[in-house]
């Protein structure tokens, strides 16, 4: 069954401020859409907009726990570095308020030898 359109579709976001908005009038231009086609109401559904605010609310909620559970088992991995790993963990997550799930692999590979310029 199709929804009835053009219809308004809701996202929940973090604000600049840490607190979670939905329905906001400083934010209404990224937390609602109004789609008029079938197919842009499929597209923004999958892009994780809601027909309803509650459930925008719970996706983000969703979201987030999901986020907040792999930080928790990073952590507890990291409890088995040796300590300059550890080191290396807590260096690069002191750049950031957000949880580090993954660190980049930083190159170890030494620069190689300098060409000879033939004349």
């Amino acid at each position: 069954m199709s929804p009835p359109l053009p219809t308004t579709l809701f996202k929940a976001i973090k604000a600049p401020n840490g607190k979670i908005v939905c329905v906001h009038p400083d934010h209404l231009l990224a937390t609602t859409k109004v789609v008029r086609t079938l197919r842009d109401y499929e597209v923004a559904i999958g892009q994780g907009w809601a027909e309803h605010p509650d459930e925008a609310l719970a996706r983000l909620e969703a979201a987030e726990d999901d986020i907040s559970l792999a930080a928790a088992v990073s952590a507890a991995d990291d409890r088995r570095m040796s300590l300059p790993a550890q080191a290396e963990v807590a260096d690069y997550g002191s750049d950031t308020i957000e949880h580090v799930l993954e660190i980049p692999e930083v190159s170890k590979r030494k620069p190689g030898r300098p060409r000879k310029v033939q004349t």
